[in-house]
């Protein structure tokens, strides 16, 4: 997981404000407002990526492509991908068909952190999870 500096509560603002003073036309800083408008903090957290270039013309659309969704914590990051991949549901019912007490399977939740994220890119930022696929 990524974890984007933290500059109290314009870390967002600051991270866009120095890309716009580096940008290398008024298009890019066009582009890079717009992406904040309409995303926000989610903008500032793509944007930190260590393979974003953010002053390609297509930005707008890359991030659009990539953004999976903003979590308030792991544990709702993991709980929604358990559901997403059926995982959990396929748990619960060969719990059930096996009546296997409760308790005696549970999730690691180590072990599903690491799968998640090996498989996207999380930044935390403003004491939110930010998923986008890699």
């Amino acid at each position: 997981m990524n974890q984007s500096p933290e500059h109290g509560p314009n870390s967002r603002a600051n991270l866009i404000d120095q890309l716009v003073e580096k940008a290398p036309n008024l298009c890019a800083v066009d582009r890079l407002r717009r992406l904040e408008a309409r995303h926000g903090a989610a903008a500032a957290a793509y944007l930190s990526l260590p393979d974003v270039d953010p002053y390609r013309e297509s930005v707008v659309d890359d991030f659009t492509g990539v953004f999976l969704g903003e979590y308030p914590d792991r544990e709702t990051l993991i709980n929604s991908e358990l559901e997403a991949l059926g995982w959990d549901e396929r748990l619960k019912h060969m719990i059930a068909c096996h009546d296997i007490p409760d308790g005696m399977l549970v999730w690691s939740w180590p072990e599903v952190w690491k799968v998640i994220a090996e498989q996207y890119d999380v930044i935390e930022q403003g004491g939110k999870l930010y998923v986008f696929s890699q």
